[in-house]
């Protein structure tokens, strides 16, 4: 039975790659998702039905680094609605999936929030790997 053998042999450095990825890690990407952020609050704010405009006027972002240095950006909306026995929900939620009404009938829900941020997310996505890039 013979064994195979791979051999690898190389001439030079990893000086290139190294500064490669130097760059990358030390470049900062909080301008790019702090637009984004704000383009996605303005974009679910008038996209969100409107009755009082409460819960259209009710969001925000935050932008965590987390352990690993990586980032999360999430959009959230405030907006709580209590009901009778004070419980409290999301209106967003409500809108979104549709909800019972206190005599029992259904409102059915009027999705906007995945329609809305996913062409956020798409534009967010080439920016950052545009800065990857330069």
């Amino acid at each position: 039975m013979s064994k195979d053998v791979i051999t690898f042999k190389h001439t030079g450095d990893f000086s290139a790659t190294l500064r490669f990825f130097n760059k990358l890690i030390n470049k900062d990407y909080r301008n790019i998702l702090d637009t984004y952020g704000r383009k996605g609050v303005q974009v679910l704010s008038e996209e969100t039905p409107r009755d009082t405009g409460t819960t259209a006027e009710s969001w925000t972002y935050q932008i965590v680094e987390n352990k690993d240095k990586s980032f999360t950006i999430s959009w959230l909306n405030t907006n709580r609605v209590f009901n009778s026995r004070g419980y409290s929900y999301n209106m967003v939620v409500l809108l979104e999936n549709g909800h019972a009404t206190r005599s029992g009938n259904w409102v059915e829900g009027r999705p906007f929030v995945k329609k809305t941020i996913n062409p956020i997310l798409d534009k967010l996505t080439d920016e950052l790997m545009e800065a990857l890039n330069n």
